[in-house]
């Protein structure tokens, strides 16, 4: 695809090949970095995603957004991602969307596949059909949240060397925790990101109300997950008023 017209800045839309060259960045405008999954890119409503709203809230003469959502990207490859593509960057604010599905509470499981594992129709189709058991799910998957903190990490402290400002979005994107041990692996997971971002005294925005199910009570969805202009406006306003980079 070609460059885009308009801000703010979406890099999926860039070719992967010079790609920091071809990215028209603001000098004047402080950069913020906002890396996520498709909750983040804006699938369906790109030009209203909450990178967009955010940075219109902030003031569009001030502050540039970078918009680094990656459909169905998960923890590690986004890892990679902005390390490849944003370490040279002048970065004011970090803004991290982890994502988080109930039904598939690990983002890793969608990009590493095993012999026991396939991702393409959903690891819990695995335990509804009977191919394995909820106990050999549940042990796999606290190995693969394991992981999935390592690489959350691995975020924070890039945001760290950048000197910039972080804060955390917490989108449940999923659907009802109808199993034990899908609210069991959840909360160990939801608990552990909460906990790793204290520790490092990075906001969370986080709550009852950032699930897909208010969401869609509040008219706030454009399908089944995805948040329409209302609700990245919604996103993009609890970011605001919790992110440091007046």
């Amino acid at each position: 695809m070609g460059q885009p017209t308009d801000f703010p800045l979406l890099l999926s839309e860039f070719p992967a090949n010079g790609i920091r060259d071809a990215l028209p960045v603001d000098p004047l405008r402080k950069l913020i970095l906002c890396l996520g999954c498709s909750h983040t890119h804006g699938l369906g409503a790109e030009r209203d995603s909450w990178p967009a709203q955010l940075e219109t809230l902030l003031g569009a003469d001030r502050f540039q957004t970078l918009n680094m959502g990656r459909r169905g990207y998960g923890l590690k490859l986004l890892g990679d991602w902005v390390e490849t593509f944003a370490s040279d960057l002048n970065l004011s604010a970090c803004v991290w969307q982890i994502p988080l599905f109930c039904r598939q509470p690990l983002p890793s499981w969608q990009e590493e596949v095993s012999e026991n594992f396939t991702m393409a129709n959903g690891a819990w189709s695995l335990v509804a059909n009977g191919t394995i058991s909820p106990a050999r799910f549940a042990r796999a998957a606290e190995v693969m949240i394991l992981r999935d903190l390592a690489q959350f990490e691995r975020l924070l402290a890039f945001g760290a060397t950048q000197g910039a400002s972080q804060a955390v979005v917490l989108y449940e994107a999923g659907r009802s925790l109808d199993q034990p041990f899908h609210r069991k692996l959840h909360a160990l997971y939801l608990t552990q990101i909460c906990a790793i971002s204290r520790k490092r005294g990075i906001p969370v925005v986080y709550g009852v109300e950032f699930t897909a199910s208010a969401f869609a009570k509040a008219g706030m969805l454009l399908d089944h997950s995805h948040p329409n202009r209302k609700g990245n406006h919604f996103i993009g306003q609890s970011v605001r008023d919790i992110l440091d980079v007046v």
